[in-house]
Formats: C-alpha cells, sequence, structure tokens
C-alpha cells in the first residue's frame, strides 16, 4: 500500500495522508495536525519553494524547532529533489556544505539571503497549483544524496552525511511491526532538528501513525501514546524521578547501555524496553528486549551487547 516506484518520499506520504487523511499526524498539546493537514503544509511550502528556485539542484538548510515546520520542509525538498539539512547550533553551515538556500521560521539574522517562512507560507494564503515531480523533467534519482545529517559518528569528531531518499524509503518500509496499520502513537524525546527524530518520525508518518509533541510525561496516557523514543542520557535526565501511573507498551532507548538501575526504573513504567544502537549509515547493530522476570528481576532477550 505504501510502495511509490520511483522512490519519492513527499509522493509516498501524500498517498499514506490520502488514504488516511483525518488520521492525527501530530498531536501538540493545543492542537491536532491531520496527515491531510500536514500534507497540505507540505504542498504549499514545495510552491514557495520552487517559487523561490529550490530545485534538485539546491541545497537547503533550514533553521526551526516547529516539529510541524520541520516536517513539511523535509516532505516538500524530498519531493523537489532538493538536498536538506537542518541548522546545526552555532554552526555556519556555508563552511561545512554548499548550501544554495537558507529558510527559517524566524527573522533575527544578519543573513541578507534569508527566506523567512511567514504567513505567506501558510495554505491558506498559497493559490499556485502544486507541483507534479514531472514538471522537473522526471523524478529524482532516489539513489542521489537528499537528507544531510550531523553527527559526531565514533570518532568524536563532527561530519555530515547524506542519506539517499530510497535508504530512507527502505528503512521505514523495515519498521512496519512498529508502525503497521497506523495505531502507533511515538512520543519522540529527541529534539525535532536531531535525526534520530527525524529517522523515527518519518518511520511513523509513512506508515500513517501519530506523533505525540510533548514531553510531558502526564500528558502521555490521555494522548495514547504507545511508544516512547529517546536515547539512555535523555531517559535517566527526563524519567528518572517518573513512575507513570498507568504502564505504557514500549519505550525505545537508544545508544549506550543500560545499567540494571535504570531499566527497572523504566520498567516500572514501561511493559518492554526495547534497547538499540545502529550507526547513523545503517539500520540497527543489535536490539535487545528487556522485561521483568517473575522473581522481578531484568529479563534480557535477543543478541548481548559486548
Amino acid at each position: 500500500m505504501y510502495e511509490s516506484q520511483p522512490v519519492n518520499i513527499g509522493v509516498v506520504y501524500r498517498n499514506v495522508a490520502t488514504i488516511n487523511p483525518d488520521h492525527p499526524a501530530i498531536m501538540f498539546p493545543d492542537q491536532t495536525m491531520s496527515h491531510s493537514q500536514l500534507l497540505r503544509l507540505s504542498e504549499a511550502f514545495a510552491i514557495r519553494m520552487r517559487a523561490a528556485g529550490i530545485d534538485r539542484t539546491s541545497t537547503l538548510c533550514l533553521d526551526s524547532a516547529d516539529m510541524s515546520v520541520i516536517l513539511a520542509m523535509v516532505f516538500a525538498s524530498a519531493h523537489l529533489g532538493a538536498q536538506f539539512v537542518q541548522q546545526s547550533g552555532d554552526l555556519d553551515m556555508s563552511t561545512v556544505l554548499p548550501v544554495t538556500h537558507w529558510l527559517r521560521d524566524h527573522d533575527d539574522s544578519n543573513r541578507a539571503e534569508n527566506i523567512v517562512i511567514d504567513a505567506t507560507w501558510s495554505p491558506a494564503e498559497v493559490e499556485a497549483e502544486y507541483p507534479e515531480p514531472d514538471t522537473f523533467g522526471g523524478y529524482a534519482d532516489p539513489e542521489d544524496p537528499w537528507l544531510i545529517v550531523h553527527t559526531s559518528g565514533t570518532t568524536g569528531y563532527p561530519k555530515f552525511l547524506a542519506l539517499s531518499q530510497r535508504l530512507i524509503h527502505d528503512r521505514s518500509m523495515a519498521v512496519v511491526d512498529e508502525y503497521g496499520g497506523g495505531e502507533t502513537r511515538l512520543c519522540s524525546l529527541f529534539s525535532p532538528t536531531s535525526y534520530p527524530f527525524l529517522s523515527r518520525a518519518l518511520g511513523a508518518l509513512l506508515h500513517g501513525s501519530t506523533l505525540i509533541a510533548s514531553r510531558d510525561p502526564a500528558q502521555w496516557a490521555e494522548a495514547g501514546v504507545t511508544l516512547v523514543s529517546t536515547s539512555t542520557v535523555i531517559a535517566a535526565s527526563v524519567l528518572s524521578d517518573v513512575v507513570l501511573a498507568s504502564k505504557l507498551p514500549m519505550i525505545e532507548v537508544l545508544g549506550s547501555k543500560i545499567d540494571t538501575d535504570l531499566a527497572l526504573h523504566l520498567l516500572a513504567s514501561f511493559d518492554q524496553i526495547d534497547h538499540s544502537y545502529g550507526a547513523t549509515e545503517t539500520n540497527r547493530s543489535f536490539s535487545n528486549r528487556l522485561s521483568l522476570a517473575d522473581d522481578g528481576s531484568v529479563r534480557t532477550v535477543g543478541r548481548p551487547r559486548d
């Protein structure tokens, strides 16, 4: 149902949103955005971006922490075939990447060439027709660099990696057991400007599931959260003093080893822990499932980490 040939993430999401138009895509504490609304926002962005000269020869850098803006821009850039990277802290991206277009959702920079995403980018203000891929002479090559991510890697030195649309698509399709059916409600504790957030968010949205935009555990049960995604460090920080009133099904913890005390603490709030590790360039290198044994100890199923 989610296949599209040739692979274009923007078109794949349009197909998903067409099938599930009213299903929630992002649930904020004060409002909900449906899949059709997120699609329409990405379409409006694509129209404005095309008018600004952005196409498959472009590399755009986005400075925004707004989850809906980031995701709409990702889908729009995929549709147009433009390379996409997010601003990383105070790093001058022009020193490391050939950025052609700078976009931000706030106007507080001295960079004269900034394109500000303001009210005129709203779907209510954009009347042009949504661009089809063949208006650019056909689809962009799905193997071309598309999503540029910033990582320290295993060396501790910052680096940038360019991932193709096919790679992202194939990874997203590989997690159908986690997001299939569109019933998953994912809360990510990662920053929306980070690759771990984007990777899990795309996996959820391309299967018609829902993102819960709240880091407040008190709101998770009411929002129907079924999966929390975080890192070992963030889990120890955000959840160290939290025990949920009722258990949620799963927490995915990425990165370094979970010590027994943290595992026991998390298992007081979640039925299972999915402890995973994988480099940005690959899928998961290992995945262990942790749960409580009958004697109250931590039971691990999977390939133990050395």
